[in-house]
């Protein structure tokens, strides 16, 4: 045996386990053990999982809704939702003894609006007044709206149903009632089924601050139904349509 060899021999029979480790990864792997960041097998993959499952959350600015929208009437109209109607409707006064008395059971709680030769064809939704005391507007653009401190169609006194005249995107439910002709038949059913038929007496269109709330909304010795919507050109400094139109109609069946 050389004597080189024995002296190789002799150091490594004077070395610790681990410290002999330690100079070998010294010698081979300097720059590995000296970085202070070893990533592990798979170590890459599970962050990549990580980041997927666990994706860090993106916040965009959020400017709400446009104000103004194009219309199918030409011009732009107003996403926002506001009443037919420019002030407080009149109470209706409980009928008169001189007033003749319908059975109760002519009133209906309206659930459809059907006007055939208009393809309409739409929920009734239940609406109250808003905090301006006008009346409210349907939530959804295919539906109409009854009011309920109105009548109930079909007993004596005026009831009142009121409709979109188009979407931020499209025709809404009552976009054509202006077509509406006197003699035209309205057919108002309850959710049992129940039928009250209307005929159209008169149609009127009024500026939208001065429609007679007394003749749509007030007492009557008949039992009407009046139905309401925008009509007009978009005013958009007040964002509103400038003119209403309303058919008048009373029961025939």
């Amino acid at each position: 045996m050389s004597a080189r060899t024995r002296l190789i021999i002799s150091l490594v029979a004077g070395f610790d386990a681990g410290l002999l480790v330690l100079v070998l990864l010294l010698i081979f792997n300097p720059g590995g053990l000296l970085a202070g960041n070893v990533t592990r097998p798979g170590e890459n993959n599970i962050r990549l999982a990580q980041n997927l499952t666990n994706p860090t959350p993106v916040f965009e600015p959020d400017n709400g809704p446009s104000l103004a929208f194009t219309s199918p009437v030409g011009g732009k109209i107003s996403p926002l939702r506001t009443s037919p109607l420019s002030g407080p409707i009149p109470t209706p006064r409980p009928a008169s003894s001189s007033q003749p008395v319908a059975p109760p059971s002519l009133g209906i709680i309206p659930a459809r609006l059907k006007i055939p030769r208009l393809g309409i064809e739409a929920k009734i939704e239940q609406v109250g007044l808003d905090k301006q005391g006008r009346p409210d507007v349907p939530r959804d653009y295919s539906n109409a709206a009854w009011l309920k401190v109105s009548s109930k169609p079909g007993e004596i006194g005026n009831a009142v149903i009121d409709g979109h005249l188009d979407s931020p995107t499209a025709p809404a439910i009552f976009f054509n009632l202006k077509d509406l002709k006197v003699g035209e038949r309205v057919y108002v059913l309850d959710a049992a089924g129940q039928q009250r038929v209307f005929e159209v007496v008169e149609t009127a269109v009024y500026p939208y601050d001065q429609a007679p709330l007394d003749r749509i909304f007030g007492d009557s010795t008949e039992a009407r139904l009046n139905l309401i919507t925008c009509t007009g050109a978009f005013n958009y400094s007040t964002e509103n349509y400038d003119r209403r139109f309303v058919a008048y109609t009373r029961l025939v069946n």
